[in-house]
């Protein structure tokens, strides 16, 4: 079973690609980043693959409205086309604060902004494997991909296994393989934290 489950300036109308369902909704990439860890999975506790590719959505749909909420929802992400839904390593949904959506309190419900959108969050891990984490062997099959150095894009879903007695799903956002490639530039090119001795020092 697949795991449940960075931002750079702008918004990018993603393609979208018909799919059967559309209960879930219409999504549009928001930004993407790279980021060290995340905490949308595991009760809040980082899962410790050590770089994940975090991409914002905006949707017209709120998943924690009542007839969703009774479900439970997972992200699944593969190269464009589709051809394994569990091709990426993927969390989400999230909400722009990392919790779970729908929420475990069927009350709870999200605020859209001040257009009537909502914003949700997934998480890719940026490679596979990841240099330093050991898997089991039910992840010998996994394929192998770098989203750092991708040339080809990816393809997010929303699913929901079994909401209204039937299977349903989001339409399929499309993110381009430019904006993993330029997340993760821009992280190559962060200044280096200074050291201790390095800081400056106030005058006196």
């Amino acid at each position: 079973m697949a795991p449940r489950y960075l931002v750079l300036p702008g918004v990018l109308a993603a393609s979208l690609v018909a799919s059967c369902g559309e209960p879930l909704g219409t999504y549009t990439v928001e930004g993407v980043s790279l980021v060290p860890t995340m905490t949308l999975a595991m009760g809040g506790r980082d899962p410790g693959y050590g770089q994940y590719f975090h991409i914002d959505l905006t949707s017209e749909t709120d998943l924690s409205s009542p007839e969703i909420a009774k479900t439970t929802i997972y992200a699944h992400a593969d190269f464009c086309p589709v051809r394994q839904r569990y091709g990426l390593v993927t969390f989400g949904p999230g909400d722009a604060g990392d919790r779970e959506v729908p929420y475990s309190d069927p009350a709870a419900r999200m605020r859209p902004d001040s257009a009537g959108r909502y914003h949700y969050r997934v998480y890719i891990v940026a490679a596979h494997p990841m240099p330093g984490v050991t898997y089991s062997a039910s992840w010998a099959d996994q394929q192998r991909y770098d989203l750092r150095t991708a040339e080809r894009d990816v393809c997010i879903r929303l699913h929901a296994p079994g909401y209204n007695i039937i299977p349903s799903q989001s339409r399929i956002v499309r993110v381009p393989a430019r904006m993993f490639v330029d997340a993760a530039r821009a992280v190559d090119h962060e200044p280096a934290p200074r050291s201790s001795s390095e800081r400056p020092r106030r005058e006196r």
